[in-house]
């Protein structure tokens, strides 16, 4: 499907139950999962609505070759998706509610996609 190569920035993959000792950004302390899948912009790149279907499109994919198979695919409570920024999500904010955590960090819930079943 895809003519032009498509990248992640970031995968952490846990492979033990135990708890990390590292010292984590603010906003992924204490939220790592098994699969953790992570898009980082500079302060030349935009955080927006695309920039979060990119990251859903990785995890997609990912989650199908990370499974034993199409049919026993990992489960969902498995992965975690995160979106760095180095400066506000200004094009973000301006295309979906963005929930303050704290200050600095905020979840987004929904990317306001409409598809058509019939």
């Amino acid at each position: 499907l895809s003519y032009q190569a498509q990248f992640l920035d970031i995968c952490i993959v846990r492979t033990r139950e135990e708890k990390m000792q590292k010292r984590w950004p603010d906003g992924l302390e204490g939220h790592m999962d098994k699969h953790n899948l992570l898009t980082f912009k500079s302060h030349q790149e935009a955080l927006d609505g695309w920039a979060l279907w990119e990251l859903v499109g990785h995890f997609v994919n990912y989650r199908k070759q990370a499974s034993p198979s199409l049919q026993d695919l990992l489960p969902m409570d498995d992965f975690r998706l995160f979106a760095v920024c180095a400066r506000y999500p200004h094009n973000l904010a301006r295309q979906v509610a963005l929930v303050p955590l704290r200050e600095g960090v905020y979840e987004v819930q929904g990317l306001g996609l409409r598809i058509r079943a019939r």
